[in-house]
Parts: structure tokens; C-alpha cells; sequence
């Protein structure tokens, strides 16, 4: 939410954060580091990424 006019994000912007969300496995790392650190971050349940697989080898 802007908290200068008290509304929330951009049509625009939404779209484009949510782009960055579900196709993270596509940026540079540093792009993913970047976007990490204002608090955007993958969508794990996006059927365009995979869930990190968290089985571990025997």
C-alpha cells in the first residue's frame, strides 16, 4: 500500500511483480537477490516453478 495516497500498487506494477514471482527460475541471481531484498519473492506454488524438492539423498 502507498503510504502516500493509502491505495495499493499499480495495475501496472502488479502485473510486472507477479511476472518476477512466477518466472524467477528465469532471472540472474543477482536479479533474485535484488528483488529478495525489497521483499519480492518466488511463488513456489506457480505451476511455471517447481517446488524445491526437499528430499533428501539416502
Amino acid at each position: 500500500m502507498n503510504h502516500h495516497t493509502g491505495q495499493g500498487p499499480s495495475p501496472t506494477l502488479q502485473r510486472w511483480t507477479d511476472r518476477q514471482r512466477t518466472r524467477w527460475n528465469t532471472l540472474h541471481p543477482q536479479q533474485q537477490h535484488l528483488l529478495t531484498t525489497i521483499g519480492i519473492t518466488p511463488d513456489f506454488t506457480s505451476a511455471t516453478y517447481p517446488a524445491p524438492d526437499n528430499r533428501r539423498n539416502a
